[in-house]
């Protein structure tokens, strides 16, 4: 049963889009604006899991960075569970949501948080890299989701 909700949840996400559902459910991944996303079926706790590789961590200081990634997984607040990791084969930072499936509005946040907020998280993550480029500004297209 939590498998057919995972289910209808990314052919919600998929009608409002215009995306492939079956696709997305076979292979899993999309792309929001320029960052990778992978959605995946939690089943230990009837979850979407959301994975976002927003890249290296900040080279302002490894240490600095690990520290605030902790801080923000023992903080945090929000319904979306986020949880900050690092990736050991490529060393990127990874932030993982997850959305349970049980609440009613559970395709229209996952949708407003893919359409709109990864992209917005990512570009905060990068202008912490990048201090040579902050004048680049995304694409009129960076809420649009495709397939990575």
């Amino acid at each position: 049963m939590a498998m057919r909700d995972y289910e209808r949840l990314i052919e919600h996400v998929c009608a409002a889009t215009g995306l492939d559902a079956e696709r997305l459910l076979s292979e899993g991944t999309l792309r929001a604006g320029e960052t990778p996303v992978r959605l995946q079926y939690f089943s230990p706790a009837d979850l979407c899991r959301l994975e976002i590789d927003l890249g290296r961590p900040p080279s302002c200081g490894d240490a600095d960075a690990l520290r605030w990634m902790l801080e923000c997984n023992t903080d945090c607040e929000t319904g979306c569970l986020p949880v900050l990791a690092i990736d050991p084969d490529s060393g990127n930072a990874l932030v993982y949501l997850h959305f349970p499936l049980c609440q009613p509005d559970s395709a229209e946040a996952l949708l407003r948080f893919l359409e709109s907020d990864v992209q917005e998280m990512a570009d905060q993550w990068r202008r912490a890299e990048v201090t040579h480029n902050a004048g680049a500004t995304s694409g009129a297209s960076a809420n649009l989701l495709a397939f990575a």
